[in-house]
């Protein structure tokens, strides 16, 4: 059953809760967080991977915003002001690859700094990948849930 309290993950200490009044895009989910004295989630890679196969079990395809956004040259956690590299094997095939490679950029404006992090949270990219949890997507999009 889907979460509509606070939850804890296994190998962590941070509580998370799901807010799914409404999707938002990545600055509405992180006003959201604030005005509810929270931040968005910032789970180590252990958690994440947990976290991702927690909510598709629990609640199928939810999609939610991390805590990193890209800065034009790569992602930062913000509340800890740390970089998700590029090369993490947590990236879904072909982010951030596809954001940084150069060869790529005049194809992908990924790079610019209107990118933020989600975690991939759908039935397909889990069972065909199923420990990259990190995607990126445009901050405007108003298509994922507050985490």
């Amino acid at each position: 059953e889907c979460p509509n309290e606070r939850f804890k993950i296994k190998g962590s200490s941070l509580e998370f809760i799901i807010f799914f009044d409404e999707k938002r895009n990545w600055i509405n989910a992180n006003k959201k967080c604030k005005a509810e004295s929270m931040s968005t989630a910032h789970p180590s890679d252990k958690v994440a991977v947990r976290l991702r196969k927690y909510l598709l079990e629990s609640c199928g395809d939810v999609p939610v915003w991390l805590n990193a956004k890209s800065d034009g040259t790569k992602f930062v956690w913000q509340d800890t002001n740390t970089t998700l590299h590029r090369n993490d094997t947590l990236w879904l095939i072909g982010d951030p690859t596809s954001i940084f490679d150069q060869k790529w950029h005049y194809l992908d404006e990924r790079i610019s700094i209107h990118h933020c992090l989600n975690l991939a949270v759908l039935f397909d990219d889990w069972s065909q990948r199923p420990r990259n949890v990190y995607a990126s997507n445009q901050c405007s999009a108003p298509f994922f849930y507050t985490l």
